[in-house]
């Protein structure tokens, strides 16, 4: 399963569908959550030259903030 293959299918399909909550609040719907995924990879592919099949590793607390 590809994750990010598996949240553009989700978006296309159900744009306006929560996607990620906090309390009962929609923080993101799928569109908006597949536009910041989107925006995250180009910053990683022009500023550390991160190619589409290479791994990257994240150490962060469970948070929507992030």
């Amino acid at each position: 399963m590809n994750i990010a293959l598996w949240l553009e299918r989700t978006a296309r399909r159900r744009p306006h569908a929560p996607a990620l909550l906090r309390s009962g609040e929609v923080l993101r719907d799928y569109s908006g959550f597949a536009a910041d995924a989107g925006a995250l990879a180009a910053g990683l592919r022009t500023r550390y030259g991160v190619a589409p099949g290479d791994r990257v590793g994240l150490y962060m607390p469970n948070s929507g903030a992030y």
